[in-house]
């Protein structure tokens, strides 16, 4: 059986946290989403470090799963990684939609990093 591989989940964490930054910076959707929401979010150095280690915790039990299961080629660990966004993450974020009437703009925007993020991630681990 394969073995988590800390410096391959580091490294995965360090792409999703780079495309985090460049999604959410007045490149992309930044100037959108600061918009929609009405304010400017200001950032500081413990919201990053949350998020990283949000990021990191997240890619770990994601290496933990492609592990238990056996996944071991990166386009099984995208497929796998859409799997995740699809079964847990969409749900979740589409329940506090219905549920608590959080904007569908924000939930579009939020929702394809994270698609993108695990499959991403997904195929870095299993590969």
């Amino acid at each position: 059986m394969k073995d988590i591989d800390i410096l391959t989940v580091s490294f995965a964490s360090v792409i999703y946290f780079i495309m985090y930054l460049v999604w959410y910076s007045k490149l992309l959707v930044g100037k959108v989403y600061d918009s929609i929401l009405q304010k400017t979010h200001k950032k500081t150095v413990l919201n990053y470090v949350l998020v990283f280690v949000s990021i990191f915790i997240l890619s770990y039990i994601i290496a933990l799963f492609e592990v238990l299961i056996g996944i071991a080629t990166f386009w099984d660990g995208v497929f796998f990684g859409l799997l995740i966004w699809f079964g847990f993450i969409l749900t979740h974020s589409l329940f506090l939609v219905v549920s608590f009437k959080r904007n569908f703009k924000l939930f579009v925007l939020d929702n394809l990093l994270y698609l993108f993020a695990m499959m991403l991630v997904g195929g870095i681990l299993a590969g």
